[in-house]
């Protein structure tokens, strides 16, 4: 090549100086500023306003490469986009940790080792990639500030913005470009190794880093600043999930704070303008407006009432195992929960469950709590108390309805809380609010992007570390007979669950609506006894009623429907018109698809650790869409309806992998907004609708 090749970068996590003294330009995409021209990819947008400013950007910026990290969906989705849109740039995900530790620091170097070798062989493959020699010495510079300001993705307009308006004082901007984190994580690899002479000195690192809160915490101690402004850009669940714990910390030192969500792009609305001139007028005034409590949440309790209720109603599902399910689901709620609140584990729903099984623990998923209070009509009521308490409308209400339920005492404060990283990010920042507020002990699993026998080798480190973390909460010992026995009772339940998906491959005999809002939540409780008995019920009524005689006849004629995502949980008759009225069945949904394999009860922690890897929302797009390609086939899908839950960041991101797969298939696609468990703004009319039209042309078509 006759230049330097450029590659383009988003995060400060990336090691940039290391690639510029392997003879390449880097560029900050943050940094660029220009017009894009409104959005021209086909991703949704309700992802990360700084995710999709540079999808706009890369066509128009020119850069021979891109490097993304794995530090949120948003990012994930807009790996998928550049991989199969810009073929011509090279791309490639760096793999983060979440901590500095040293073993999360060597991860980091064999990840960055990585990278290097594969863009050494992309742009210059006759040259041996001899780097490892080259070391950085990188010291981050203490700056004497007055005004921290914390920010995500900060455009340069904005940052013109807030050196006029803070103009007085002395300000600090940290964001998502200017830390210089991966120079310094790669120099503390090199230390390490021994190549390295000096250790780096310590940072404030991203929000999303599990030690975030501790070094944060430091630098506000002993900084004597006047002010802290928080700044995220629009939909950044990481950033927006850990103000609370940030404006905790910030109250605890006396230091006033502000939270400023914005489009990435903005240089500054009215709006803005007054909010910082009112905090600065309380500077200057010594005032701290932004250190008064939150207002108080509403102590009443209808959730637990409503729960006992259900009950009562519970008969007249269509099948026992649902009935089991739930009657196990409202004793938790109603009972365990309060009784026994030691033995409760709060998850999230793609943590593998069985360890906890296996330790005599009871795992309660976040979600799960979420699409209780959405079913009992009560979620707005919490997700209102959630936002009172200074959580951005933006975030998933899943986890805004569980926080408000907890800010409200609905629930006992979790003592115990272990979960995965993969999927959603929203319930990191959950998590860090109950450690951060409740004291609850907590466990975050790291699960790395791509497949690969290092990120396996990782993942099943650290499930050796969730086991020494389950011991040390329970104060037991966790025998390796416990964790086959569960692994073994996973691997049955999951046996039943495929032999139902193969059956309902045939004509429909029960509504999937009730696999879709009830029957899912039999997955939470494989490694269970109780889980195997439910999924031994539920394929011994599903293949007497697939192979009963009336079935065997001429079945009245329906459309078979594909759901993606969950559905709106407090309106239980949207589905109830799509099955029943509009004569289209729900023969498959995404939510029920056994992405892994059965485990091995001689290689356990390897076996969990492969399951956490190949969810299909992790990876190369091509794995999803031809997963979706094959479902749509085997199952003889007349639609596809995906419902694009406002909250959430990696599903309704991956939306037009599947719009496409179905058009190559020539099969109808229907994309639903709205909000499964937020009722606000939700209008039925308009919804049933849209269902109504789309069944129609099934029909015609």
């Amino acid at each position: 090549m006759t230049h330097k090749p450029v590659i383009g970068y988003m995060c400060s996590y990336v090691p940039c100086r290391l690639l510029e003294k392997l003879g390449y330009s880097t560029v900050y995409l943050g940094d660029a500023e220009c017009k894009t021209g409104g959005s021209t990819s086909c991703l949704p947008r309700n992802l990360c306003s700084y995710m999709l400013y540079c999808a706009d950007l890369l066509n128009l910026a020119e850069i021979d490469g891109l490097i993304l990290t794995n530090c949120c969906n948003s990012t994930q989705r807009l790996y998928d986009y550049v991989r199969q849109h810009r073929p011509d740039i090279f791309c490639c995900m760096l793999e983060l940790p979440r901590d500095n530790t040293d073993e999360a620091c060597r991860y980091f170097g064999v990840q960055v080792t990585q990278l290097i070798e594969k863009i050494q062989s992309h742009f210059y493959p006759r040259l041996r990639p001899q780097f490892w020699h080259k070391t950085l010495e990188v010291q981050m510079q203490k700056k004497h500030s007055e005004i921290y300001i914390l920010g995500s993705a900060v455009s340069p307009k904005l940052r013109r913005f807030l050196q006029q308006v803070f103009s007085d004082y002395t300000v600090t901007i940290d964001h998502c470009g200017e830390r210089a984190a991966g120079n310094l994580l790669w120099q503390k690899y090199q230390y390490l190794q021994g190549i390295a002479q000096d250790p780096p000195n310590n940072f404030i690192p991203c929000p999303r880093m599990s030690h975030f809160a501790d070094q944060f915490t430091s630098y506000v101690q002993t900084s004597n600043l006047k002010a802290v402004v928080y700044l995220s850009a629009k939909n950044c669940d990481h950033f927006l999930m850990q103000f609370s714990t940030v404006r905790t910390i910030c109250r605890a030192a006396g230091t006033p704070v502000i939270e400023l969500e914005t489009e990435f792009a903005g240089a500054g609305s009215g709006q803005l303008t007054t909010r910082l001139e009112a905090f600065t007028e309380c500077l200057q005034s010594r005032g701290n407006a932004a250190n008064t409590e939150p207002p108080a949440c509403n102590r009443n309790n209808p959730f637990v009432q409503r729960m006992k209720l259900a009950q009562a109603v519970i008969a007249n599902a269509p099948l026992r195992a649902i009935q089991m399910v739930v009657e196990n689901q409202i004793d938790i709620f109603t009972n365990t929960i309060w009784k026994h609140p030691e033995k409760i584990i709060w998850t999230n729903m793609v943590m593998p469950q069985e360890l906890f099984y296996a330790a005599g623990l009871v795992p309660v998923n976040m979600e799960l709590a979420a699409g209780w209070l959405a079913s009992l009509r009560v979620s707005d009521k919490y997700i209102a108390c959630c936002e009172g308490n200074g959580c951005s409308p933006s975030v998933c209400s899943y986890h805004k309805a569980t926080l408000g339920l907890l800010q409200s005492d609905g629930l006992d404060h979790p003592r115990a809380a272990a979960i995965s990283s993969h999927i959603c990010d929203g319930s990191i920042g959950t998590v860090s609010y109950w450690k951060q507020h409740y004291g609850t002990n907590t466990f975050i699993l790291d699960v790395p992007f791509q497949k690969t026998p290092d990120s396996t080798a990782y993942l099943t480190r650290q499930f050796e570390e969730l086991i020494a973390w389950i011991e040390n909460y329970t104060g037991q010992a966790l025998s390796e007979e416990k964790i086959c026995e569960a692994l073994i009772l996973s691997n049955q339940a999951r046996e039943y669950w495929t032999q139902v998906q193969t059956l309902r491959k045939g004509n429909p005999t029960v509504p999937g609506r009730y696999m879709l809002r009830n029957l899912f939540g039999a997955t939470f409780l494989f490694g269970s006894r109780f889980g195997l008995d439910v999924m031994r019920t539920y394929h011994e009524e599903m293949r007497q009623k697939y192979t009963a005689p009336q079935n065997q006849a001429s079945p009245a004629k329906r459309k078979r429907i594909l759901w993606i995502h969950f559905a709106p949980l407090y309106h239980n008759t949207l589905l109830e018109y799509l099955e029943e009225s509009l004569a289209c069945s729900i023969v498959y949904d995404i939510t029920g698809y056994i992405y892994w394999q059965q485990y091995d009860p001689d290689m356990p922690l390897e076996s969990l650790a492969q399951r956490a890897t190949s969810h299909f929302y992790l990876g190369e797009a091509e794995k999803r869409q031809k997963l979706y390609a094959d479902i749509i086939q085997e199952y003889r899908i007349d639609g596809v309806i995906h419902m694009m839950h406002n909250g959430c960041r990696a599903i309704p991101g991956a939306s037009w992998q599947v719009r496409d797969t179905a058009d190559a298939l020539g099969v109808p696609y229907l994309e639903l907004s709205g909000d499964c468990i937020d009722p606000r703004g939700f209008s039925a009319e308009q919804m049933r609708l849209r269902l109504e039209a789309f069944g129609e042309m099934l029909w015609r078509k």
